[in-house]
């Protein structure tokens, strides 16, 4: 027979022989184990399989739920009888002692009243079986199934395989009534993540079914007997509670254990559920659960969206207008099961959603039954869009590294990344083809297909089975033509991708008009007035998309050198060696220093970093040292300290160190910043900053200087200057005042403090004290 004292699911009145149970260890003066709640299955919970699979007298080693993790939960207790079924006897085994080769002292009596009295919490190592299984605190919340199978390879089976799970790895939280003796633990309440331990059920029964033999087995048996525990007085269901929560928090950082935004709205609807069975509606008002969230997780009371009453109000809209839809509930418990982290999650929604929106599914085939399998084996559409996130990964990054495409090409065809990227990518009418490289269009036309789109759907749910990586299904029909037939189209075009990478195809000085219309045409349509009015969300998307594109294809942004030469053989791959139109921007505050509020700095200027540059831009068309690039602006920023502006022109010269001729022009660029006092909440004010960029370019170039008169200090009342300025002026009372030393501190003598305003009619008679912050 098992132990005494586990929750027995079956009784037909738990309520009054856990009641009887507590009264009998209180006349006795021992120990009371923290009751556990009313016991039996919860209505829809998910039923453990009955008969010869769990052997006579243990029916109480079972886990149970409110219904939302009915296949985990099955799976487990299948595991818990396959365990019992191998090693019988073993839930009255005792652990080793140290003497025998134990890893920790076993439970001890003496040393449990001691530790509990003292030090309030009280560690040994004890037998696995000792637990109630049935028992959580926070019961009926879905779990990430895909990353507790993930665990349960990555912990205990590389561990196992490994030889180094000699220990279980984890500490078990027991929660107890009171410090009182306990002289027999049984029937313990686990009041730290289970998740860890259903994990390690898994694994064990799986090794177990697949032949063990008899040293593995005694190996396994003294895993379950060795479980460290730690017990803890808990006297009260909400302590409970918040001790494992705490706990989650803790370890958050762990995908397995750490709550989602939608495990904590089932949670909170969990707890809400028992504070209103126990205290009646006033105790469940999202407010006041907001205070004791927020008091008893001191780790999350700085998230203001998890666990304000906001947050709460929000979770329990979502509950009743949206998990109350069955069928959407099932959709979005399929997610949570078959996901294993936000990025898989995020994944698959988009998926789902291109593939509506594409019409390659209509929105009722997007069922549950559908997306998870039911009547395929489990291999629903879902689980072939995760499989094609494998692909993808495998595609873009392997696959893609070895053949002989230009650096370009790689980067357009990587961006396209997932579902989302895609939809905008693939336009309808099929024009992104004629924006990108040769060789580059059949691998994204492949993407498009079969990736993204449902080609091959049918034939990946079945090799799936089979449990190939996503580089053996690269080598399987269907997808092993369509590959070859890609390699041999890029093999096709690689001497031109050759040829752009050693440089030997240059772009002429000057552009053409056709050059000039390309490029205008191109930045024209990134937004257009028609997209703005037909759908503006979309068409700002959309705009975020192109302009990041653009970005990619034709900004370059270098690292540290060793040499102008290499410089110039980084430039060879990119974009702007081809580009007959060229800007070059140097920003002293970025020139291999720390970036963290660079206008508030004084960088020192690295003359010797930026002639290196310089020198190498001088050869990019082939024109020689000897005279300034034709086609080059060049923009150098000086950090708001001035006196660089010279500098500048001294790094570019000819070999011979003399000064090259030259046009040049200063702007002045405005930054408004809130001050770190703003922003931690103690004062008001904007900190406005001004740093220039000198404008060097060829003597045939025409610079039209600024009509403005130059200024180095402003304010809104003198608003004639120079100054490139793209905000408004703050009111007079938001701004951040500062006196001339505080000033000189924190710009270092460079830049400019505005320190006034437009002051208003009525405060004209005070003028503002400078002396102290306001």
């Amino acid at each position: 027979m098992a132990p005494k004292g586990h929750l027995e699911e079956q009784d037909s009145d738990p309520k009054k022989k856990a009641a009887a149970k507590a009264a009998k260890a209180a006349a006795k003066g021992k120990a009371k184990v923290a009751p556990a709640p009313a016991a039996g299955p919860v209505a829809g919970a998910a039923q453990p399989r009955e008969a010869a699979e769990i052997p006579p007298g243990c029916e109480e080693h079972r886990y149970w739920d409110g219904g939302v993790n009915q296949s985990l939960i099955c799976k487990v207790n299948d595991a818990v009888a396959t365990i019992l079924d191998k090693f019988p006897g073993i839930q009255n085994e005792k652990p080793l002692d140290i003497s025998d080769g134990g890893s920790e002292k076993a439970f001890d009596a003496g040393d449990y009243h001691r530790a509990m009295t003292g030090a309030g919490t009280y560690r040994c190592v004890g037998n696995l079986f000792l637990i109630n299984f049935a028992y959580s605190p926070s019961r009926n919340v879905p779990v990430a199934e895909t990353a507790l199978m993930e665990c349960k390879d990555k912990i205990f089976n590389f561990r196992w395989e490994k030889g180094t799970l000699k220990n279980y790895p984890f500490e078990i939280s027991i929660a107890v009534m009171d410090t009182s003796p306990l002289d027999h633990p049984a029937g313990l309440l686990r009041v730290s993540p289970e998740e860890y331990e259903q994990a390690f059920l898994l694994w064990m029964a799986e090794k177990l079914d697949s032949g063990a033999d008899d040293t593995d087995k005694e190996a396994m048996k003294r895993l379950l007997t060795s479980i460290p525990f730690r017990f803890h007085v808990l006297a009260s269901e909400d302590a409970r509670f918040f001790h494992m929560a705490n706990l989650r928090e803790v370890v958050k950082s762990f995908k397995l254990v750490g709550r989602s935004a939608i495990q904590r709205i089932f949670e909170l609807e969990g707890f809400r559920l028992r504070k209103l069975k126990s205290h009646g509606p006033g105790g469940c008002d999202p407010a006041q659960l907001a205070q004791q969230f927020m008091k008893e997780l001191p780790t999350t009371s700085g998230e203001e969206d998890v666990t304000s009453e906001t947050y709460i109000k929000n979770a329990f809209k979502v509950l009743e207008n949206v998990l109350a839809v069955d069928e959407v509930k099932q959709i979005i418990l399929a997610l949570m099961a078959k996901t294993k982290d936000a990025g898989q999650l995020a994944w698959a929604v988009d998926a789902i959603k291109f593939y509506v929106d594409r019409k390659f599914a209509t929105s009722g085939e997007m069922s549950a039954r559908n997306l998870t399998g039911k009547t395929t084996n489990n291999r629903g559409l879902l689980d072939v869009m995760l499989e094609k996130q494998k692909m993808l990964e495998h595609l873009l990054h392997q696959w893609l590294e070895q053949q002989a495409l230009d650096a370009e090409s790689k980067a357009v065809i990587r961006s396209v990344s997932s579902p989302g990227r895609a939809a905008k990518f693939f336009d309808k009418n099929s024009a992104w083809k004629g924006s990108v490289q040769p060789g580059s269009q059949e691998i994204l036309d492949f993407m498009r297909g079969v990736i993204f789109g449902p080609r091959f759907d049918g034939q990946l749910r079945h090799l799936m089975k089979s449990g190939k990586t996503a580089a053996e299904l690269f080598a399987t029909e269907p997808f092993q033509s369509e590959i070859l037939r890609i390699e041999e189209d890029v093999q096709q075009h690689a001497p031109e991708a050759v040829a752009a990478a050693a440089g030997t195809a240059r772009a002429p000085a000057a552009g053409t008009a056709e050059e000039e219309a390309g490029f205008a045409d191109m930045l024209t349509s990134v937004l257009t007035a028609e997209e703005l009015e037909k759908d503006t969300d979309s068409a700002v998307e959309g705009f975020l998309e192109k302009a990041d594109s653009l970005v990619r294809r034709y900004i370059t942004t270098v690292t540290e050198v060793e040499s102008g030469s290499e410089f110039v053989d980084m430039l060879k791959e990119k974009s702007v060696w081809k580009m007959s139109r060229v800007g070059v921007m140097y920003a002293v505050q970025h020139a291999g220093e720390s970036d963290s509020l660079p206008h508030c700095r004084t960088p020192r200027f690295r003359y010797e970093h930026m002639r290196k540059y310089f020198n190498g831009i001088l050869g990019r068309n082939g024109e020689g040292d000897e005279s300034f690039p034709s086609n080059m602006l060049f923009f150098c920023f000086n950090a708001g300290h001035f006196g660089h502006n010279e500098t500048f022109l001294k790094c570019m010269t000819d070999g011979n160190g003399k000064a090259l001729p030259k046009r040049r022009e200063t702007l002045f660029l405005q930054f408004d910043e809130e001050s770190l006092q703003q922003r931690r909440g103690k004062k008001q004010g904007v900190l406005a900053l001004v740093q220039g960029a000198v404008v060097c370019a060829s003597p045939d170039i025409t610079m039209v200087p600024p009509d403005l008169q130059e200024r180095m200090h402003f304010t809104s009342t003198s608003p004639a200057t120079n100054v490139i300025q793209g905000i408004g002026v703050p009111p007079y009372d938001q701004l951040w005042l500062v006196n001339k030393k505080e000033k000189s501190n924190i710009i270092a003598g460079g830049g400019v403090v505005r320190a006034g305003g437009t002051i208003p009619d009525e405060e004209k008679t005070e003028r503002p004290d400078l002396s102290q912050d306001r």
